[in-house]
């Protein structure tokens, strides 16, 4: 495990555990981002400025949804445009006369409390700025200088997200003149790029009617989802309540909140008891005469009429992005989608996945990979890229282990990865067999259903190794075919049937600890849950004793149904189970039971399904890989070449220990 963080949660455990769901945090992946992007702050002599404390660092891992490229993007554009932009970056004495002015104004503050959804409201009041006594950028200022309070006082806020409320009362055709539009071009992307969240909603009231005409006119060319982002609610505060709960806004907008004047002097004393830290966060800049390479100018940052074109920032959904050039948009990935639209609105929601995002970090895994002289073997094309992306919810980090893992197993372990023409005669007779088909279809959650069938084989006249070759064969294959699974996930079903005690006495143990890192630590994706069926009696003694082991959430995932057969098999999944931590099923003979986790209409028909039988899925799944011989060739070269890893090669008593054992490893 990596060192302990300097950090202490006040987070509630509903929030907890909502950061858990939609972010996938927990205490090891949080720990391992901010240990990440501590090691590579510190290698990055133009960015020595920039905080390193967990609390600020979770601010952008939480907003990015821990994609650590991506936050490494926005964290060196924060400092960037922090030291290009002093008419907004300097000057954060919240005691200096013109602060202090403006700070008594209350044009913008922080909403005590939360809204219906856990999200932070904040309210700006433009039209309260006399614009013939205050600058665009003196007024941008503090209320730069009041976000910031927030964001070091608020880390709720960078997981429910946050809703703007503007008041457009008094705003006049004074406050548009008097607005440098060279100027607001320059700051836009201190919002659309850098900031680690942006609002998920946007609502104005008390504007006049020519913005509701321009809304009426605009919002046909708008997407649904920005549609549903922003409201005119006009004089209408019964419409503006539906978005924004009444009770936490104040008294002078018909709610139960302090008032106006209540709130602005609250957030005036805040921002002077905060004036060391506001003075401090300042100075957090880059130092460009230290950037490597050619440093960052005002001009090539923003162009000669003051827009960000050369940045080229997208500006697109609400997920965090940036190009991965600073010079130029990221060029298109070669990648056409298999999905359906309601898969890709899973991707989007679960994953933070969308078309930026996807092409940004298909290509930072590239130029990754140019980089490592022992994975020149390793393919580049966006679908195979994709599956790990996927699988590790865009992690970057952890896709790069796993892919630098994946191709150092294939390399350590010939047993399993070379031989795999399927066309040599020992292949041919495995496929035969359907030792391991993937049903057609999804389940009613959308997910692969794979069915094993490991003891249908002579295990007289055939290798443990020779039948693992086979079903990694055929994951290649269904991996390439099928990126859904990537998204939704995968189901497996283990029919025991025909399980003799030869089937144990010809399993070599030592080899068995070999693969299990290939499944458990280097494949992109783990099962969602394991079916078995046709499963040996003693196993309910041996689940009685591991339920006393368990914690109450495993054993909810665990249900058996008697039966009979060997006492061996069964001990070895039942370690496995606290090993691997699968949500484990035995049906035994009752496969009423399975329909309850696997639809009886897509299983074959010899288990009561409506789907092909398994001879016909057999047949099937042996042409397609004959079909695709060539590929399956292709992927058993995809080894690492260990003779030019940087430092010390990989051998296989350092993967796997004297005793066969991962722990030197220690991915994940």
């Amino acid at each position: 495990m990596p060192e302990k963080l300097d950090y202490v949660t006040t987070l509630t455990p509903e929030i907890i555990e909502r950061a858990e769901k939609e972010l996938g945090e927990d205490e090891h992946r949080r720990t391992e981002s901010v240990l990440a992007i501590r090691e590579w702050a510190k290698k990055q002599p133009h960015l020595q400025a920039m905080p390193l404390d967990a609390k600020f660092l979770l601010r952008f891992l939480r907003g990015c949804k821990y994609s650590v490229e991506t936050v490494k993007k926005k964290l060196d554009l924060t400092l960037t445009l922090r030291t290009a932009l002093p008419e907004f970056f300097d000057g954060w004495d919240p005691l200096s006369p013109q602060n202090q002015a403006i700070l008594s104004l209350g044009g913008t503050f922080p909403l005590p409390g939360y809204d219906h959804l856990g999200r932070k409201v904040l309210f700006a009041r433009p039209g309260v700025v006399d614009p013939n006594k205050f600058k665009f950028e003196d007024i941008q200022r503090v209320g730069l200088m009041i976000s910031e309070v927030l964001g070091d006082e608020d880390e709720q806020l960078f997981i429910t997200g946050m809703v703007v409320l503007v008041d457009l009362e008094g705003f006049s055709m004074s406050h548009i003149t008097s607005t440098p539009i060279a100027m607001m071009k320059k700051l836009m992307p201190c919002f659309e790029d850098a900031a680690p969240i942006r609002p998920k909603s946007m609502n104005y009231i008390h504007n006049a009617s020519i913005f509701t005409v321009i809304n009426n006119l605009f919002s046909g060319l708008m997407k649904e989802k920005m549609r549903k982002r922003l409201h005119m609610h006009g004089d209408d505060m019964e419409s503006l309540y539906k978005e924004i709960p009444k009770e936490i806004l104040p008294k002078d907008y018909g709610g139960e909140n302090s008032s106006i004047a209540e709130l602005t002097a609250v957030w005036k004393k805040k921002c002077e008891d905060r004036r060391e830290f506001l003075i401090a966060s300042s100075k957090m800049r880059s130092d460009e005469s230290k950037r490597p390479g050619k440093p960052k100018t005002s001009d090539e940052l923003f162009g000669i009429e003051g827009s960000f074109r050369k940045l080229n920032f997208k500006k697109k959904k609400n997920v965090c992005r940036s190009s991965t050039s600073t010079n130029s948009m990221p060029e298109k990935v070669y990648y056409e989608t298999t999905l359906t639209p309601e898969i890709l609105e899973k991707a989007e929601k679960e994953l933070g996945e969308d078309e930026h995002r996807r092409t940004e970090s298909v290509l930072a895994l590239r130029e990754w990979v140019k980089k490592q002289p022992h994975l020149q073997a390793m393919p580049l094309d966006a679908k195979f890229l994709l599956r790990y992306l996927r699988g590790c919810k865009y992690s970057m980090e952890k896709v790069k282990k796993k892919l630098d893992l994946t191709l150092t197993l294939r390399t350590a372990l010939p047993e399993f990865f070379d031989g795999w023409d399927p066309l040599s005669p020992q292949n041919q007779a495995i496929l035969s067999f359907g030792v391991s088909l993937p049903l057609p279809g999804f389940d009613h959650l959308g997910r692969k259903v794979l069915l094993a069938r490991p003891v249908i084989f002579d295990p007289n006249k055939f290798k443990f190794e020779d039948i693992q070759r086979v079903g990694l064969m055929m994951s290649e294959l269904l991996s390439d075919e099928d990126e859904q699974m990537f998204i939704t996930g995968m189901v497996i079903i283990v029919d025991l049937e025909g399980f003799t005690m030869s089937h144990v006495t010809s399993t070599p143990i030592a080899l068995v600890k070999k693969l299990m890192p290939c499944f458990e630590d280097a494949a992109p994706v783990r099962p969602k849950s394991m079916n078995y069926i046709h499963t040996p009696s003693v196993f309910n003694v041996i689940n009685n004793l591991l339920n006393s082991l368990m914690k109450e959430k495993m054993r909810k995932r665990v249900s058996i149904t008697k039966n009979n057969s060997s006492e061996f098999f069964l001990l070895i999944i039942s370690l496995a189970l606290l090993i691997l931590h699968f949500p484990l099923h035995m049906h035994g003979e009752d496969l009423e039971s399975l329909y309850k986790e696997i639809p009886q209409k897509m299983l074959p028909k010899e288990y009561g399904g409506e789907n092909s039988s398994v001879g016909e899925l057999s047949d099937y799944w042996k042409k397609k890989c004959e079909d695709r011989r060539d590929f399956l060739i292709g992927q058993s070269q995809m080894k690492s070449d260990e003779a030019k890893r940087p430092g010390r090669p990989k051998t296989t008593d350092e993967l796997f220990g004297i005793e066969g054992s991962f722990r030197k490893l220690n991915v994940d």
